[in-house]
């Protein structure tokens, strides 16, 4: 039976950071890496600005690349990183039409999902957008109910050491979603990748 891939969702890619500046590229791989030294349980979903991340040329070439591996999922976060709860109606499916068309000309996928920068669209402020999203072709996405990285690798230095208990622990997490920025640490993230390649039932 084929495992439902928990998702690494990573937002803001690749938004500047004043931490890695001239060094985003190389960090961004890096952590890519990562994830796919157990591709069998998980898949880099990334929140790709279609605006910021032309600043990164060999990024594209590289998601291009991994999206064809079936390693990553470029999904649309905007066009640009802002509230898009304050956009009027037409400006927000007009931007996500033109980042969804990006996303579709440079990486040749075709994205279904919009993770709204700032979990916009979670209240009534911005009960425009899941309508507006649907007729760009995405279905909206907000920060509601996200997992953090350090959820996973605490139950898994909770459990007790059996096999059951492992292998229990790798199915009650399929198919859930795990939120992250590119330029987080990584460290609970690596925990959690080398316990479910080590312990695959």
């Amino acid at each position: 039976m084929t495992y439902n891939r928990i998702r690494i969702r990573d937002d803001d890619v690749l938004v500047t950071s004043s931490s890695f500046r001239g060094k985003e590229f190389d960090r961004f791989r890096g952590f890519h890496n990562m994830v796919t030294e157990d591709p069998k349980h998980f898949i880099h979903v990334l929140a790709v600005l279609a605006t910021e991340i032309q600043e990164f040329p060999e990024c594209i070439a590289y998601i291009k690349e991994e999206t064809a591996k079936g390693t990553m999922q470029p999904e649309v976060h905007g066009l640009h990183h802002i509230d898009y709860a304050g956009l009027p109606y037409a400006v927000v499916v007009s931007q996500l039409r033109e980042a969804k068309d990006f996303i579709v000309s440079s990486f040749n996928y075709v994205p279904t999902i919009w993770y709204s920068p700032w979990g916009a669209g979670a209240d009534a402020r911005g009960e425009h957008l899941r309508p507006a999203a649907l007729e760009a072709g995405l279905n909206l996405v907000t920060c509601v109910g996200m997992i953090q990285p350090s959820k996973l690798v605490h139950e898994i230095r909770a459990l007790a050491d059996t096999p059951e208990d492992k292998a229990n622990l790798i199915m009650a997490w399929e198919g859930k979603e795990i939120l992250r920025h590119w330029w987080e640490g990584s460290g609970a993230l690596m925990e959690s990748i080398q316990f479910f390649k080590a312990n695959d039932p």
